[in-house]
């Protein structure tokens, strides 16, 4: 999914901030890393992370409970960046 939004976006010069809902890293976002600013996940515990791009993981908290997908305070992200 993030494949043809992340080639717009360097294509376009547009800084690139990858999100990773899961523990282990997708091919695209690995691909992308190193274009990237930042990566936003649950845990910086992702497995076969590379360990050059460590100073690029964001880990949030998710806000809710439930099994929905859960969103993270903007406030937090930007404070981090």
């Amino acid at each position: 999914m993030s494949l043809p939004l992340c080639l717009s976006a360097k294509t376009l010069n547009v800084k690139i901030y990858l999100f990773e809902p899961n523990m282990v890293i997708g091919r695209s976002n690995k691909f992308f890393l190193k274009f990237s600013e930042k990566i936003i996940c649950y845990s910086n515990k992702l497995r076969n992370f590379p360990k050059v791009y460590a100073n690029k993981i964001i880990d949030v908290i998710p806000t809710k409970t439930n099994l929905t997908l859960s969103s993270f305070s903007l406030s937090i992200f930007l404070n981090m960046l």
